[in-house]
């Protein structure tokens, strides 16, 4: 099943990537889960929820855009 219709589909295991400086640059190299976006959070077109594998000051999960994300090969 893909994620809001994007490329990743739900439970694709991903890597933060974001490619412009901002705060969330540290978060760079972390490991996810793809979902769908979370209501509390940005919904549109080319986001996607994630579920972190490891605790972070950002918290469990939250939207990302999917030019910030890319998979880990199985």
């Amino acid at each position: 099943m893909k994620a809001n219709d994007t490329k990743f589909n739900v439970k694709d295991k991903v890597k933060l990537k974001f490619k412009r400086n901002n705060e969330d640059f540290d978060m760079n190299g972390i490991i996810a889960t793809v979902t769908h976006p979370f209501a509390f959070g940005c919904m549109k077109e080319n986001w996607v929820g994630l579920w972190f594998d490891e605790d972070t000051k950002y918290g469990e999960n939250m939207n990302v855009h999917i030019n910030d994300i890319v998979k880990v090969e199985d």
